[in-house]
């Protein structure tokens, strides 16, 4: 059976397929069938039991995720990790679905051009990165098309090109990231590092390649702290340039009695210069030592004062020039637009909110977090923002008051929602037409191709996208919609 792609569309409205007179295959969720005059004349029945274990395969494409995609010998969809377009490979099946399996390589039979070794000691085996194994420039191109490809089919609209925005470095970049620490087996002591790719085990690592070796050389330095910690998960960030706040998170208490390893580190921090500070979280109440406020240049793109701090283990980009980009995206938009109000839903500590043009005059920012809209009214209210206002709302479930009383007299809603999207919110959004546009900044591509549809059900229109690798090496990526 040959499966090629066309632009005909499958009656059973499955994915488009390549017409041969009057009849063709499509291969999607339900399984393989045979189309004729727009009737299904054969469904071929797909046993996960009748299936050989290895079988060789063509890459035909990436999916967003950053598995390569082939097809089996019953037509039934397959995603391979670490494998790029073009290659054949020999794959051991690992998972097997009624509508689609997952393989991994036993062999590379013709390899893509493109294809380099790895500079990772850690890759494929550690699952934060998935893209190792090409050139930096060819993992943009893989992405950005999969994840233009994403919000596409899932929107079901004709949406414009995307215009791409690379990161100036694709290592070195995380200013925050979290640590988990386990056994590492019986007499063997623990490890700190990253979960296996697709597993809940957990793969030591010394040095991470995307991450900032000062957070490195703080983990590597925590190691003797923890000795006597237990099971534990730490968020390092950086503080300024040459310190770091660390977030720990023991799974039992430690507020009552404090391990000895860590009380020693604790003794030493104020002659510790990498550590500004340390928060120990409790069921009840944190437990916190020296300073664990960030400066407010490692979160936010434009801060609104200097010298501004604000609080640490909350949400922010962790590649802080590519911040300072889309921020400066994101507010050229609003100010080629010519909007003087603007509504922010999802504001956070204020990273768009304080980048804003000039023009803007009033503004009005929501986000379920209280500690963020705390340290954005302080912040506010220091540089004298008469205009601008913060509050505290959970946006999870839809506006919490009457969209006419939240939006009124607002020429622009900016959005910047977490991964799972804002489901509720479009659809109220959806409904409502007086606002002059609406500038949605997403992290994930299924996600919005979900809410693009729903806000151009009620009429809006995708003037535009612009997509910007925020998290190079990994599958990631960043995406700004403006809707007219």
């Amino acid at each position: 059976m040959r499966l090629a792609f066309g632009e005909d569309s499958c009656p059973e409205r499955k994915i488009h397929c390549q017409p041969t007179p009057r009849k063709f295959w499509c291969c999607f969720a339900y399984g393989p069938h045979l189309i004729h005059d727009d009737r299904v004349i054969v469904q071929l029945a797909m046993s996960p039991n009748t299936m050989k274990d290895q079988q060789q395969i063509e890459i035909v494409r990436m999916a967003h995720g950053g598995d390569g995609i082939g097809y089996l010998e019953d037509g039934r969809i397959v995603f391979v990790p670490t494998t790029l377009p073009g290659e054949v490979v020999d794959i051991e099946l690992v998972e097997l679905k009624k509508s689609y399996a997952k393989g991994r390589v036993v062999e590379i039979v013709e390899a893509s051009p493109e294809r380099v070794d790895s500079e990772c000691p850690y890759f494929p085996k550690c699952g934060g990165c998935q893209f190792w194994h090409t050139t930096y420039e060819h993992e943009v191109e893989l992405k950005t098309e999969a994840a233009w490809q994403t919000i596409s089919r899932i929107s079901k609209l004709d949406l414009p090109e995307a215009r791409v925005v690379a990161a100036p470095e694709d290592r070195r970049y995380r200013s925050r990231v979290t640590f988990h620490r386990a056994p590492a087996g019986e007499g063997q002591g623990w490890k700190i590092g990253f979960y296996r790719a697709n597993s809940s085990e957990l793969l030591d690592i010394n040095d991470c390649l995307i991450t900032d070796g000062l957070l490195n050389e703080v983990r590597r330095a925590l190691e003797p702290a923890l000795r006597d910690v237990g099971d534990c998960d730490f968020i390092l960030e950086t503080a300024d340039e040459e310190s770091v706040v660390v977030t720990l998170m023991p799974e039992r208490n430690l507020r009552t009695k404090m391990p000895p390893s860590l009380k020693t580190f604790l003794q030493t921090l104020d002659q510790n210069p990498t550590v500004r500070g340390l928060r120990v979280v409790g069921e009840d109440e944190d437990v916190v030592f020296g300073d664990i406020t960030v400066d407010g240049e490692e979160v936010l793109a434009r801060p609104p004062v200097d010298a501004a701090h604000v609080p640490s283990a909350n949400f922010r980009q962790s590649y802080r020039d590519m911040n300072g980009q889309l921020v400066d995206e994101v507010s050229g938009i609003i100010d080629r637009l010519g909007a003087t109000s603007v509504i922010e839903l999802f504001c956070g500590n204020g990273n768009f909110s304080f980048a804003l043009p000039d023009r803007v005059e009033r503004f009005v920012g929501l986000e379920a977090n209280p500690a963020a809209i705390e340290s954005a009214k302080g912040l506010a209210k220091l540089a004298r923002l008469d205009g601008y206002s913060f509050r505290v709302a959970d946006l999870s479930e839809g506006f919490v008051e009457p969209l006419d009383e939240m939006v009124d007299d607002f020429d622009l809603v900016l959005l910047d929602p977490p991964r799972a999207g804002a489901s509720e919110v479009c659809d109220e959004l959806a409904q409502y037409q007086h606002l002059e546009a609406i500038v949605y900044v997403s992290c994930d591509p299924a996600c919005l191709g979900r809410d693009l549809k729903t806000l151009t059900n009620g009429g809006w229109e995708v003037e535009s996208l612009t997509m910007f690798d925020m998290f190079p090496r990994t599958s990631h990526i960043e995406t700004v919609a403006v809707l007219r």
